[in-house]
């Protein structure tokens, strides 16, 4: 099953505004097989009919492709973003950080 949240601490991003104090996190992640971490611009990619791509559409990704190796796992995700939006490039910056335990 897919765990949403490590119940880190939250603060401000990274980079939104100057002289910011930002605490360290510790987790353990023994029990996890894999860590997704995203920016918003994932979740924000619309398709021709102004839907974006969201968490659950993110979450069924992985669900689905988990137990690939990274490499399919990265040019799965491509094609599904590539597929679902109909476009080569997007109009916010994209990030997929996925940590996996082999």
């Amino acid at each position: 099953s897919i765990k949403r949240d490590l119940n880190c601490k939250k603060g401000i991003p990274l980079g939104v505004l100057e002289d910011v104090r930002y605490e360290n996190n510790v987790l353990n992640l023994d029990e996890c097989s894999m860590v997704c971490i995203y920016t918003d611009g994932v979740l924000e990619i619309k398709n021709n009919s102004k839907e974006e791509y969201g968490i659950s559409r993110l979450e069924s990704f992985i669900q689905n492709n988990y137990t690939n190796n990274q490499e399919t796992i990265i040019d799965n995700l491509k094609l599904e973003l590539k597929e679902f939006s109909q476009k080569d490039n997007y109009d916010d910056d994209i990030l997929i950080v996925m940590l996996k335990n082999n």
